[in-house]
């Protein structure tokens, strides 16, 4: 691991917390013990290790990707350049990835024209209303 990845906690905190869930059993007491410390249910205390796991998995994501994910990224980075604009912000890049939905959902709102949905269609190698489909489930999801 880099020494830079290995200096942010934003990383390494959501590491640490689902390695602990994933390695460590935590007997009765101690857990009774655990909870009363911090003041919270059990239920609390798993939905922190939820949170922390879905952060490690974005945290993966985007310093390991999976090849695909690592071509996503580079597509991504490419984007303003064809688009003729500036190189997207590290933290542009992190809004883009981790709140996709809410892109897709904006994407959607703008009521881009058919031929924009038939070319994107075709870049994507899916029929029109497939690409339809996946940005109004986006938009669905994210409830506006």
């Amino acid at each position: 691991m880099s020494t830079a990845n290995w200096n942010q906690d934003g990383y390494q905190f959501p590491r640490l917390l689902s390695e602990i869930r994933a390695n460590v059993s935590i007997p009765p007491g101690d857990m009774e013990d655990l909870l009363q410390s911090m003041g919270i249910t059990r239920a609390q205390l798993d939905e922190l290790f939820d949170r922390a796991q879905r952060d490690w998995e974005r945290v993966k994501t985007r310093t390991c990707p999976t090849p695909r994910q690592a071509r996503n990224l580079k597509e991504l980075k490419e984007l303003p350049a064809l688009a003729g604009m500036d190189p997207l912000s590290v933290e542009e890049q992190r809004v883009l990835l981790d709140d996709r939905d809410e892109v897709l959902a904006a994407v959607w709102r703008l009521g881009l024209s058919l031929a924009f949905w038939e070319e994107l269609g075709k870049e994507m190698g899916v029929s029109t209303e497939r690409v339809q489909a996946i940005f109004s489930a986006a938009h669905d999801r994210v409830g506006l």
